[in-house]
C-alpha cells in the first residue's frame, strides 16, 4: 500500500490523502507553475535570483543542480494551463540554449540580479528559464518558491 507524502500514514488511514490537485496545499509532490506574467515581473525575478545567490553555485553548477533536482523529482507538476509536465524529461541545456551560449553568461546576469532590482519586466525568451529555476526551487524549497511569486 502507498503512504501519504504529507503525514506518512497509509493512504487508507490518512485524512490528507486527497488527490494531487490545487485543492490540497499539503501535497509536497504537486506543483503548479505560476503564470508567465508573474515570473516575468521584476520583483519575482529579483526574489528568484536572491533565492539562488546564497547557494554559491557557479554558472554550470546551476544547470547541474536543475538536472539533478528534475531527475530526482517523483511528484506531479502542471503548467499554468493545467497540462502535466514530465519533469524528468526536461532538457535544461535546450531551454538555457547552452549550444548558443556555452559560457552561460545569462546565468551570471541572473545571479547578479539578486543584488539590485531589475528595472524592466523579463523578456519573453527568458521566461522558460525562469520557469525552470522556479520549478527547481519549488521542488527543493516550496515555502521559498511561494515567497518568490507573492
Amino acid at each position: 500500500m502507498e503512504t501519504c507524502r504529507t503525514c506518512l500514514f497509509l493512504k487508507v488511514a490518512c485524512v490528507c490523502a486527497t488527490s494531487a490537485n490545487d485543492n490540497n496545499p499539503f501535497d509536497l509532490g504537486f506543483i503548479r507553475l505560476p503564470f508567465d506574467a508573474v515570473l516575468a515581473q521584476p520583483s519575482a525575478y529579483h526574489r528568484l535570483s536572491m533565492a539562488y545567490r546564497p547557494k554559491g553555485l557557479s554558472r554550470r553548477s546551476v544547470l547541474d543542480h536543475l538536472n539533478h533536482v528534475f531527475t530526482e523529482f517523483e511528484g506531479i507538476a502542471i503548467d499554468e494551463k493545467g497540462r502535466c509536465i514530465n519533469v524528468a524529461e526536461i532538457d535544461v541545456d535546450e531551454i538555457f540554449r547552452t549550444d548558443a551560449d556555452p559560457s552561460e553568461r545569462w546565468l551570471s546576469d541572473f545571479l547578479r540580479a539578486g543584488m539590485a532590482m531589475p528595472k524592466r519586466v523579463a523578456q519573453g525568451r527568458v521566461v522558460p528559464r525562469l520557469k525552470l529555476l522556479w520549478l527547481a526551487l519549488a521542488i527543493t524549497n516550496p515555502a521559498q518558491a511561494a515567497l518568490v511569486i507573492r
